[in-house]
């Protein structure tokens, strides 16, 4: 829970608790789930290296114990790392082997496996298959009909947003974006929003709407500042900041006047 608010350092105290009690009492249900968060909570942290170490050792007990539950979570972090790394024939091995990319998922865990498959699919440079994979997922969602307008899914709607600007359909990515950004803050998912102000910031700056683009920009820095401030190992939290801040441009000071302009929205 604490991962999907950015409370990083927090969950990485509970979660290394949770390893050394699961690991005392030998219970590799236990195991295999801290893991397995692990995975997660280090890809989060932009630290795949690590986040690799878990996943091998959480999906080596989710198939002893035969969990097809662990072992699609696992999958999905498991392989995302690898695509941190660009090392994309890795990303297709693991996801290959916990679910073909055609199969359809027939629970939420496998749903996370399809997701990573259009993960992929934008880092091959696939924008059409990463398109259709997540116009399924949100097609097939619990109470579809209602999505996107009642109840953004916005990892879905980011895979879209993202796989719409490499087709250059500026608009209907702008669209989905915005909704993506809705359904993070109303999640409080720090960890993606900041993601997604970023990629907004990009497409802004393609559309030529500079001041937009800041003001995107500007509200990831402050997010990230904010998961940095939660984080209090010092080489964790130096590392974070120096990996997420690379897909951001430099600030750029506005004038005295734009500046008393933004106080009241441009």
């Amino acid at each position: 829970t604490l991962i999907g608010f950015g409370e990083f350092g927090e969950a990485l105290a509970h979660l290394r608790h949770a390893l050394d009690i699961a690991t005392e009492i030998e219970h590799q249900q236990w195991l295999a789930g801290t893991h397995c968060a692990l995975t997660q909570l280090y890809f989060n942290l932009l630290e795949p290296d690590l986040a690799i170490q878990h996943a091998k050792q959480g999906m080596a007990l989710a198939r002893q114990l035969g969990s097809l539950w662990w072992s699609h979570n696992i999958a999905t972090y498991y392989a995302l790392s690898h695509i941190l790394k660009n090392e994309l024939p890795e990303a297709e091995a693991i996801l290959a082997a916990a679910l073909s990319r055609e199969e359809q998922p027939r629970h939420l865990a496998a749903r996370r496996v399809i997701w990573a498959w259009g993960r992929l699919a934008l880092a091959q440079k696939k924008p059409e298959a990463a398109l259709r994979i997540a116009e399924q997922l949100l097609a097939s969602a619990p109470n579809a009909t209602n999505v996107p307008p009642a109840q953004p899914i916005p990892h879905l709607l980011t895979l879209k947003g993202e796989a719409l600007i490499k087709l250059q359909r500026f608009d209907e990515a702008t669209e989905a974006l915005q909704y993506a950004k809705r359904g993070a803050q109303e999640r409080q998912d720090s960890s993606l929003l900041w993601n997604i102000h970023c990629i907004l910031g990009h497409l802004e700056q393609l559309l030529k709407h500079e001041d937009a683009a800041q003001r995107e920009f500007s509200a990831a820095r402050e997010i990230i500042e904010s998961l940095a401030a939660s984080i209090d190992d010092e080489a964790l939290r130096t590392q974070f900041l120096q990996a997420v801040l690379k897909s951001l441009p430099k600030g750029k000071t506005l004038s005295s006047r734009r500046a008393e302009a933004e106080k009241f929205g441009g």
